[in-house]
């Protein structure tokens, strides 16, 4: 797979039962600021200026340039109301692909954080990992502090692995387990 058809497989537009994922874009920018300036997002680098968290939705929005796959947009089915966002990352030298959730505070409780990591994460297998430089599979890097985010993590079937070094040294590596079909 060249590096536009990795493009086009990471780019792609998901649906669960109850929400869609588009690929992160300019139009999200709306939703960052006040998301940034709270303290909501002090396990995602925050609190921060409006400068910062515009930079922040440029680097993301960047990375999917740069790597073929990034973060989506959750928005519900039903209206479209931006709930916030999952997807993708690779480090430079990180031997793991990296998916991260982060969703407003009234998107909280209602498993859609769940419910659309496991819909990013099935495509990265199907779609993303086999073509990727991340030989060792996908991991969640997650705060020790932020036991929403752990449970989340559990749902998913993932589990802390201390033989693993996050590049955020703050946050614990959550290994997640291989497709069944992936299994021998």
């Amino acid at each position: 797979m060249i590096a536009s058809e990795l493009i086009e497989a990471g780019a792609a537009t998901l649906r669960t039962e109850r929400l869609r994922l588009r690929p992160l874009a300019a139009q999200d920018w709306p939703h960052w600021p006040d998301f940034y300036a709270s303290d909501r997002s002090r396990f995602v680098a925050g609190p921060m200026g409006r400068q910062e968290a515009w930079f922040k939705l440029a680097q993301l929005i960047g990375h999917a340039s740069m790597r073929g796959f990034g973060h989506w947009s959750v928005e519900t089915l039903d209206g479209g109301t931006y709930l916030g966002r999952v997807g993708l990352e690779q480090a430079e030298g990180w031997e793991y692909l990296e998916l991260g959730w982060t969703l407003l505070e009234s998107a909280t409780g209602k498993c859609y954080a769940t419910e659309a990591a496991a819909a990013v994460r099935a495509h990265a297998f199907a779609n993303i990992l086999p073509f990727a430089e991340a030989p060792d599979g996908i991991c969640s890097l997650v705060h020790p502090d932020n036991a929403p985010s752990q449970a989340v993590a559990r749902r998913l079937g993932a589990a802390p692995d201390a033989s693993l070094t996050p590049h955020f040294p703050e946050h614990e590596v959550w290994r997640h387990p291989l497709p069944a079909e992936a299994v021998s």
